[in-house]
């Protein structure tokens, strides 16, 4: 896998996408703490298919809003993983790079691992949010 350019962990809050980790080694508009409405997204995409996307190379396909922002930005492929908690899908985890066909299968497969270990993270981090609010009462 060559090195990406931009991760971006995702969450979807009200028909809306929520980004609350954004890593980028190019300037872009897409920072920490954006939202936008999620039919824009491939999270809705996400959300009916329940499965990894990958876009191999947007100078020929664009799927959604967002992928103009990529390809504007140098981008030119995606790959959006489902992250899973007690049987919803409620974020994803996306990277992006300026390579096409970046994503193959052995990188899914290792990027599948990662959505569990961030899916876990996430829940953990409720969890004592949950404990912590429970605790002031």
């Amino acid at each position: 896998m060559s090195i990406d350019e931009r991760e971006r962990i995702a969450q979807l809050k009200n028909a809306r996408v929520h980004l609350f980790a954004v890593y980028s080694t190019v300037t872009t508009e897409i920072i920490t703490g954006s939202t936008m409405p999620a039919h824009e997204t491939g999270m809705l995409w996400l959300l009916e298919n329940k499965s990894v996307l990958v876009e191999n190379d947007l100078k020929k396909a664009r799927e959604f809003s967002i992928d103009e922002i990529f390809f504007k930005n140098g981008m030119r492929s995606v790959i959006r993983l489902p992250l899973h908690g007690r049987g919803e899908i409620y974020g994803s985890f996306n990277l992006t790079s300026h390579a096409p066909y970046t994503f193959g299968k052995r990188e899914q497969e290792v990027l599948e691992e990662l959505t569990v270990q961030i899916t876990v993270a996430i829940e953990n981090s409720r969890l004592v949010a949950r404990i912590n609010s429970l605790e002031k009462e």
